[in-house]
């Protein structure tokens, strides 16, 4: 079920846009979607060609991720012959 805070936050978020008559919810709708975009657009693919910021809190992490793809080639590598 919902919780009591939901349902408080969708209805400010109706009260909101009553004001702008029967497109309002439309109005309300197609801005929060063309925010949702210009905010999580940089986080998932990046801009101008950069690096995303996704890529680059997890590029510590590449090295382990390389290693678990490849065990094998890893260990013969470092003269290891299991």
């Amino acid at each position: 079920g919902s919780s009591l805070q939901s349902l408080a936050i969708a209805a400010a978020g109706i009260d909101a846009v009553r004001p702008l008559g029967p497109f309002g919810s439309f109005i309300g709708i197609s801005v929060l979607f063309v925010f949702l975009i210009l905010v999580l657009r940089p986080i998932f693919y990046g801009v101008n060609g950069g690096p995303s910021i996704i890529s680059v809190v997890l590029s510590p992490f590449s090295g382990i991720v390389e290693l678990l793809s490849q065990p094998y080639a890893f260990l013969l590598s470092n003269g290891i012959n299991p």
